[in-house]
């Protein structure tokens, strides 16, 4: 069965670049369009930014650094240097959730982006292979947001499947890495953690 609905929806705002998700790569493309001197729109489902990493619960960070030289300065430096100092250590590091939420709100606020949350994507306006607006859904109601440039930083391609961009599913047997499954422990005496209970 299929329904044909139709709504008129405001164009409430407009921007050079609407970024869709808000996790450490939106973050990062915001932020550093922002500081070029554009009007940037970030959009994200959740309550905070950092996607996995803050609101998923993935706990870490790849490499920084290979152990000398620092690898990913600019937006990733200011990051690496804010919580685990200039010290170049090629390791993983473990994520500081709840500061990493604070940091990445005062990046954003700092770079004078327009920061919409629990805003989710519905579909995009496309006109002769251009998208036009994106169709977003909030607490607020159904609007749309016109910029210039979209950026898709959703993790799964969602906005640009949304957007008519072909897409594909893992390997030629569709099959994926498996997801991380991260937990929360309390109580715990940490420093005894290498000690083996017999």
């Amino acid at each position: 069965m299929e329904i044909n609905y139709n709504k008129k929806v405001e164009v409430k705002y407009s921007a050079d670049v609407l970024v869709i998700g808000g996790g450490p790569a939106g973050t990062a493309a915001a932020v550093c369009a922002a500081k070029q001197g554009v009007k940037v729109i970030l959009i994200e489902t959740h309550g905070a930014l950092g996607g996995s990493g803050t609101v998923g619960m993935v706990p870490e960070f790849m490499f920084f650094d290979d152990g000398i030289n620092l690898l990913s300065d600019g937006f990733g430096g200011e990051i690496k240097r804010e919580f685990y100092g200039d010290k170049n250590e090629h390791k993983t590091y473990n994520v500081p959730v709840e500061a990493l939420k604070r940091k990445y709100d005062q990046m954003v606020m700092d770079s004078g982006v327009k920061l919409l949350f629990f805003t989710r994507l519905v579909d995009f306006v496309v006109e002769g292979g251009v998208i036009k607006q994106a169709v977003v859904i909030s607490q607020s109601g159904i609007y749309a947001i016109e910029a210039k440039t979209f950026v898709d930083c959703t993790g799964d391609g969602n906005a640009s499947v949304r957007a008519g961009a072909n897409s594909w599913y893992g390997d030629d047997g569709a099959h994926t890495n498996p997801a991380t499954l991260c937990s929360m422990w309390g109580g715990v005496d940490f420093a005894k953690k290498n000690i083996s209970v017999i």
